[in-house]
């Protein structure tokens, strides 16, 4: 989590201290994909904040069930 608040922070690589504790624990091929999660969610925020879009609400017509549906 450390290193998900760095570079969300900060989008750099983020402290050799943090980043050198992630090797103690994941293969670089995971850190790769830790990367890629964290980067992902925050564009995600990024996006939706920049066009006020509130992630939770779903249009009408996908709360709506579909045509047929029990």
């Amino acid at each position: 989590m450390n290193y998900a608040d760095e570079i969300t922070r900060n989008p750099t690589r983020g402290s050799d201290a943090v980043f050198d504790r992630l090797r103690s624990f994941w293969t670089d091929d995971q850190i790769v994909e830790l990367t890629a999660a964290a980067a992902l969610f925050n564009f995600f925020n990024r996006f939706s904040g920049a066009l006020e879009i509130d992630p939770t609400v779903y249009p009408r017509s996908l709360a709506e069930p579909a045509p047929g549906a029990p």
